[in-house]
C-alpha cells in the first residue's frame, strides 16, 4: 500500500539564515548549523522507517487510495512571506478537503517531489 506522509520537519528549510556582521553570522551559523545538519538526514532516514511507525502520532498518514486530488497554491507574494504562505489541499474520496500551510523557501522543493511521486494526483 502506498502511503502519503506529511513529516512537516523533514522539509523545514535547510538554508543559512541571512544575518548583518561577520560576528551576528558566526553566531547564527553555531547554532542553526546542527539543526540543518540533521535535517538534510531525515528524508534518507524516512526511506527505512517500517509502515507501522510512520502511522503513530504526531504524523499524518493519508493511502493514496483515499485521495482524489493534491491541490498546490502559491501566489506571488509567498516568496517574501507577505499575507499568504504557499499551501498544499488533500481532496480526499470523501469530499473532504484538508488544507496544509508550509514555508514558502520548501514550496519548489516539495512540489517537484509531489508531482515527481503523484502526477496523476496533483493539480
Amino acid at each position: 500500500m502506498e502511503l502519503l506522509v506529511f513529516r512537516w520537519r523533514a522539509y523545514s528549510t535547510d538554508n543559512r539564515p541571512r544575518a548583518y556582521g561577520v560576528l551576528a553570522q558566526l553566531f547564527m551559523d553555531a547554532l542553526t548549523s546542527p539543526g540543518r545538519r540533521l535535517r538534510r538526514q531525515i528524508p534518507a532516514r524516512l526511506q527505512t522507517v517500517p509502515d507501522s511507525q510512520l502511522r503513530s502520532r504526531p504524523n499524518i498518514v493519508i493511502p493514496t487510495s483515499q485521495l482524489r486530488s493534491i491541490i498546490l497554491k502559491t501566489s506571488k507574494l509567498a516568496p517574501y512571506g507577505v499575507l499568504v504562505t504557499p499551501e498544499i489541499n488533500l481532496e480526499l474520496n470523501t469530499g473532504k478537503k484538508l488544507v496544509y500551510g508550509i514555508y514558502a523557501a520548501d514550496f519548489q522543493k516539495v512540489c517537484s517531489q509531489m508531482w515527481q511521486m503523484y502526477p496523476q494526483l496533483c493539480k
